[in-house]
């Protein structure tokens, strides 16, 4: 009960507190872009001329949030520039802050994601043919009834 009283508490209030995280924002020099298309999300950390794009989660109702911090370790722009110890501290520091400004709890997840030369290793592995696309889009194809017919496919698991 306590919980869903809360939920509805920090609804109420969530509008305040985000104003509130802009308005540090601005002064901080640095901005959090939450963008909405769709199902899709995009969040977009900016300072000056550099940004991330950050890899998180909503994982329930309560607006829990799982970050996901090897997405945190290189700047989107400029292309693959590492973050130094202490750019990534604060990085994460703001992101956990502005989170928590949704209401739930923030958890930092120290998984490492998989790069795109981990998805096209997989796609070898598997025997499916792609092509790497300017601006490293990996396009391919699967036929669900070629699948289904191949060995060690998707239905052999």
């Amino acid at each position: 009960m306590f919980k869903i009283l809360r939920f509805f508490k920090n609804t109420y209030l969530l509008n305040r507190r985000l104003s509130d995280e802009q308005s540090r924002q601005k002064s901080e020099g640095y901005s959090i872009r939450f963008e909405q298309a769709g199902p899709e999300r995009e969040i977009t950390y900016v300072e000056g001329e550099r940004e991330i794009g950050v890899v998180m989660d909503f994982v329930n109702w309560m607006n829990d949030v799982v970050l996901f911090a090897d997405s945190l370790r290189n700047w989107s722009r400029p292309k693959k520039q590492p973050l130094s110890n202490i750019e990534y501290e604060k990085v994460v520091n703001r992101l956990t802050r502005y989170f928590l400004c949704w209401g739930g709890k923030v958890t930092l997840d120290q998984r490492t994601l998989p790069t795109p030369e981990d998805f096209k290793q997989e796609l070898e592995k598997a025997g499916i043919p792609y092509e790497e696309l300017p601006g490293g889009i990996i396009h391919y194809s699967v036929d669900i009834d070629e699948e289904r017919k191949r060995k060690g496919g998707f239905f052999d698991r």
